[in-house]
């Protein structure tokens, strides 16, 4: 099964204005990239959650829920992980659109 909704295609582009390749293999790294560039996390606010989340779907049709990691210029990136208890797959805004941790 496909991805769906995923990428939201009403979302700011990736990555960042100002860096050519910013992607990380797993959860983690993608945790200690954001630190190191001086972002930060937030929970969506309704209107992200309707726009980005409420109909996205990973690769095995589960609903997601969201996070927003917002840069140091204000921009909100949204990015998702499976709400299935076995399925440990983050959705995120570089191909090929999933991680697993």
């Amino acid at each position: 099964m496909a991805l769906v909704n995923w990428p939201p295609a009403t979302g700011p582009s990736w990555p960042p204005p100002g860096y050519t390749n910013l992607e990380a293999g797993s959860l983690t790294d993608a945790q200690d990239l954001i630190q190191q560039v001086g972002a930060t996390t937030a929970n969506p606010t309704n209107t992200e959650r309707n726009t980005y989340f409420r109909d996205a779907r990973c690769e095995d049709g589960h609903t997601v829920t969201g996070i927003m990691v917002v840069w140091p210029n204000g921009t909100r990136y949204p990015f998702a992980r499976c709400t299935d208890a076995t399925h440990r797959q983050a959705l995120v805004l570089w191909d090929p659109y999933t991680a697993y941790y």
